[in-house]
């Protein structure tokens, strides 16, 4: 920020309309088709929030879409079997701006699925619960303009000494792109195999941001539990390279940028040509990348004016505006060891299938950098007698220079890309690459001119005398334009006595600029 007096070169403001968190109850009861077999047991639920649709209209969005709960169970002959249940949701949000046009780049969401349950209920029945917790934030465009008004305003507006601002404001674009469908076979060992459940994540690691939109690459990483002949469970997985430019109008080389990707569907089957003696498991899965950008940029308002012929009043506005600190794909590793006990491992289980999910809790500023910190939840699938899942979490965290020491909010979507378990003895030992997509910002108070009142039936005396002068001596805390207003003369008369080379911040204190005292006509 500076204090020089300046022309006003840009005044618009991205300004927060609103940013709520909205949870929807979820719960839904599955019946079991008729080619599955009845539930013996019940091992695991997982949990996926597919794409969102939405629908804006003046001064309210609307959000619907799908929760996807996987049952892995097991039948009264131990062997294991998963069921999909989706259940629908929708909710609207009011964006407190219905008077302002908000456009579909500045109104973001982000859901996670909270507290999932689910229990058989019957042989052939479950019931599940989950809360669905979505952020919503808006943003629309503001101009900050100055009202002149008053008797004679117009006579008089030439007159007018502002006290002009320059501030780093941020303007934040977000935008999901096309949907991604990739098909793709895997040859399988020989012999029959059965698919028992399957995941998918999306990885978008690297980032750039173009002209009107991010480039985006990364892969589909997709996971699938099969059963042999024998009854052994093993596990197969397929990196699927991805590549797509979102389309975000604003967006521009230079902006700060990250993206991520949401799974939309997993759709497995095993194609086994008679007579051929093989098998091949063929994958067909959707997804949607989804990119955010975010630049500051310089807007220049008014801080204080007056008027230096007659008597002038200023109503203030105040504004808050966010501050882009940055916004970037970053990518951290961790191993740990832990006793198989705290995991709710055996000694003699055998890993199936390792499975996780990641989370950023927080972001603090410590030695000059941003220390983001999170959680990993594993899911460890295993197979002693029968398949067992084990439950626990691991934490992790990263660094990123800063460039601020404010205290800032985030947004962030994290990623697992990879991880491995191993029994080591009586421990188990965590592997995991976490990739997370992170926007780091703040929020700073700004306080503006809104509205000048002149009072041209109030005009101020003339000096008697055109060659009057006054020598002044500052006040400690007085500056330049303290002074100016005090005697309705343009700060540029004080100043004219020093080089004109030189610029001051006509706020500060003139004792601090080493002007012990000033000599002025008037």
């Amino acid at each position: 920020m500076n204090g020089f007096i300046l022309d006003n070169t840009k005044n618009t403001l991205q300004i927060p309309a609103c940013d709520k968190v909205i949870t929807s109850e979820l719960s839904g009861e599955l019946i079991l088709p008729d080619y599955l077999p009845e539930v013996k047991r019940l091992i695991r639920v997982t949990s996926r929030v597919a794409p969102m649709s939405r629908y804006i209209i003046p001064g309210s969005v609307s959000y619907s879409g799908t929760v996807n709960f996987e049952m892995l169970y097991t039948d009264n002959e131990g062997s294991a079997h998963s069921v999909v249940l989706g259940c629908d949701y929708e909710f609207e949000c009011e964006l407190g701006a219905a008077d302002r046009e908000i456009g579909a780049e500045n109104i973001f969401c982000d859901a996670e699925i909270e507290s999932v349950s689910a229990r058989p209920v019957g042989p052939r029945k479950f019931i599940v619960k989950g809360r669905l917790r979505s952020r919503v934030r808006a943003f629309y465009d503001i101009e900050i303009c100055e009202k002149i008004i008053g008797t004679e305003s117009e006579r008089f507006d030439a007159s007018i000494e502002r006290l002009k601002k320059t501030y780093p404001a941020a303007r934040i674009f977000r935008a999901a792109g096309e949907e991604i469908v990739v098909t793709e076979d895997i040859p399988l060992e020989s012999g029959d195999s059965r698919i028992v459940c399957s995941e998918g994540n999306v990885i978008i690691s690297d980032v750039s941001c173009a002209d009107e939109g991010v480039n985006c690459r990364g892969e589909i990483i997709v996971r699938v539990v099969l059963e042999r002949s024998s009854g052994d469970l093993y596990t197969v997985s397929k990196r699927i390279p991805i590549a797509q430019t979102v389309a975000i109008e604003g967006a521009h080389r230079g902006c700060e940028c990250r993206a991520w990707g949401c799974i939309g569907t997993v759709d497995t089957m095993i194609d086994s040509p008679e007579g051929e003696g093989r098998s091949t498991l063929v994958l067909q899965v959707s997804a949607v990348p989804e990119a955010q950008v975010q630049e500051n940029i310089d807007v220049t308002f008014s801080e204080d004016a007056y008027s230096s012929v007659c008597k002038s009043e200023c109503d203030m506005k105040n504004y808050v505006i966010p501050y882009a600190v940055t916004s970037k794909t970053v990518s951290t590793s961790f191993s740990q060891s832990l006793p198989l006990s705290d995991a709710g491992v055996s000694p003699e289980s055998i890993i199936i299938d390792t499975s996780a999910a990641a989370k950023i809790e927080s972001v603090e500023f410590a030695r000059g950098r941003h220390i983001i910190s999170g959680k990993c939840q594993i899911s460890l699938l295993t197979s002693e007698e029968m398949p067992e899942c084990s439950e626990f979490e691991v934490p992790f965290s990263c660094e990123l220079e800063a460039s601020c020491d404010k205290k800032c909010s985030f947004d962030a979507n994290a990623t697992v890309s990879m991880a491995k378990c191993r029994i080591e003895g009586e421990n188990l030992s965590v592997e995991a690459d976490v990739v997370a997509a992170i926007s780091i910002y703040s929020e700073e108070q700004l306080r503006a001119v809104e509205q000048i009142r002149l009072f041209g039936d109030s005009p101020y005396e003339a000096a008697t005398s055109s060659d009057a002068v006054t020598v002044y001596y500052p006040d400690k805390d007085e500056s330049v334009w303290d002074v100016a207003k005090k005697y309705h003369i343009s700060p540029k008369k004080i100043l004219t006595s020093r080089d004109p080379a030189e610029l001051f911040d006509v706020s500060v204190s003139m004792m601090s600029l080493g002007m012990d005292y000033v000599i002025f006509e008037g």
